[in-house]
């Protein structure tokens, strides 16, 4: 029998969880649970998400994620203990200490990077394992893992898909952000590995409203594919740029990211190629949530999915210790809402990306690399 236990403040709720089929033991070097968590059955797993300020939305999303995961994936007895970050660095160092008192054993969260660089020293001298669904791929360590879609490896598969098209000269439009900054540092480590030619590597401001100086640079240089890593309003930004300045899409492929996943893309988008992981599982995920919750989830809500995906085995892996970041680690894998995710030990997330083609029925899937 599985219940939710809302908590009386909507920034800390407890959920607990029952199985009554008992998993064998496994030995494992870690230190044991306290006496409390051991007479109580109770695991404690902290999930740091933004559930007020403005990234709420997204925080309420990632939490009815993880419940549904949860749900799905049913272990020994534990409790998923949610704390509001409120999106900032101080509220996450707040909740990330809030969990120590209540022998925490593992956290999932927070989203963003600043928050991550926030409580990492205090994760590191608490030994407490971190799932993170920040992107930012220098914030991971042993340990410490980063759950987002990684724009490093999408930026590998986007080009290498284009050199196998024999599109060997690119170019690239980038936001003036930390994002941009480390795009433009794999799109130029990408090139040069592949042989490919990165004949622009056009940085710009804001979200893309006014580019008439970047554009002129963009019309008096010859290439074959243009990547654009953003979506959302600034992609639409970025095209009506380029409408504007008689952007020729016939003779220039587009290149992009995940960021470009839409129900509804821009007309400019057909014919593109994106990165974006496997299209079936997520698609699944994204029914049974709009079923049981009347709306649809944004798309980073399914990595709180995966997040419990990784949880429900490493709390199987130490039915009797605390919890390690080393029962994070499986040889083979997991699937979640995104298709194949492997935890690495140097806390970065390998996942199966598939290459996409927009058409008049919307993305479809070209290719798949791993």
């Amino acid at each position: 029998m599985v219940s939710l236990l809302f908590g009386l403040t909507s920034c800390e709720t407890t959920i607990p969880q029952n199985q009554a089929d008992q998993q064998d033991s496994l030995s494992l070097q870690a230190e044991p649970l306290q006496e409390e968590s051991l007479l109580s059955h109770k695991r404690k797993v902290g999930v740091l998400l933004p559930l007020s300020g403005s990234h709420a939305a997204l925080g309420h999303f990632l939490r009815q994620a993880t419940e549904l995961s949860f749900f799905e994936h049913p272990t020994e007895e534990i409790e998923l203990v949610y704390k509001d970050t409120e999106g900032a660095p101080q509220g996450a160092l707040k909740a990330a200490q809030e969990c120590m008192n209540e022998n925490i054993e593992a956290i999932i969260g927070p989203v963003f990077s600043a928050e991550v660089k926030a409580i990492k020293p205090f994760l590191k001298a608490h030994q407490l394992p971190l799932l993170s669904f920040s992107n930012d791929i220098k914030m991971a360590e042993q340990g410490i893992f980063m759950f987002g879609f990684s724009p490093q490896a999408q930026v590998r598969e986007i080009l290498e898909y284009a050199s196998h098209q024999n599109l060997n000269r690119i170019a690239a439009l980038v936001p003036k952000t930390a994002y941009g900054d480390s795009l433009s540092h794999e799109l130029k480590k990408e090139t040069a590995t592949r042989h490919l030619t990165l004949v622009g590597l056009i940085p710009y401001e804001g979200q893309g409203e006014n580019l008439k100086t970047e554009l002129d640079h963009l019309k008096h240089i010859s290439y074959d594919a243009l990547f654009i890593p953003v979506g959302g309003k600034e992609l639409k930004n970025l095209f009506q740029n380029l409408d504007y300045y008689a952007f020729d899409y016939s003779h220039h492929q587009l290149l992009g990211t995940t960021l470009w996943e839409s129900k509804e893309a821009p007309s400019q988008l057909l014919g593109s190629w994106y990165a974006a992981p496997t299209p079936e599982t997520y698609q699944a995920f994204e029914s049974r949530f709009e079923k049981i919750y009347g709306a649809a989830p944004q798309r980073m809500a399914s990595l709180g999915y995966d997040a419990i995906v990784a949880l429900s085995h490493a709390i199987k892996e130490a039915p009797t210790k605390r919890l390690s970041f080393r029962d994070f680690i499986k040889t083979d894998g997991f699937y979640g809402a995104n298709g194949f995710f492997r935890l690495k030990e140097d806390g970065s997330v390998e996942r199966t990306f598939f290459i996409f083609k927009w058409t008049e029925q919307g993305p479809q899937p070209v290719t798949s690399v791993l």
